[in-house]
């Protein structure tokens, strides 16, 4: 499990900040193989999934870190 959270919390980011960064060098390069309704979409997508990609993490993370320090609050009662 901390792999697929590694990839996603620090991995992933930095992938995206690399296809942002093509997509505003091909924007202000004036590519003319840029169509940018496309570019804008995977910019605004990407920005997104990225924020969510953090939020999710960052809850594992916090619920990880409750159960390795034994706190049963929010937990279902035990039957």
């Amino acid at each position: 499990m901390h792999s697929r959270v590694l990839v996603r919390c620090v991995l992933w980011p930095i992938v995206v900040y690399g296809l942002m960064l093509d997509i505003l060098a091909a924007r202000a390069a004036s590519d003319p193989r840029l169509n940018y309704s496309v570019a804008t979409y995977h910019f605004t997508t990407s920005v997104f999934i990225s924020l969510i990609q953090q939020y999710w993490g960052m809850k594992v993370v916090r619920g990880v870190m409750k159960m390795i320090q034994g706190d049963k609050s929010g937990r279902a009662k035990d039957n």
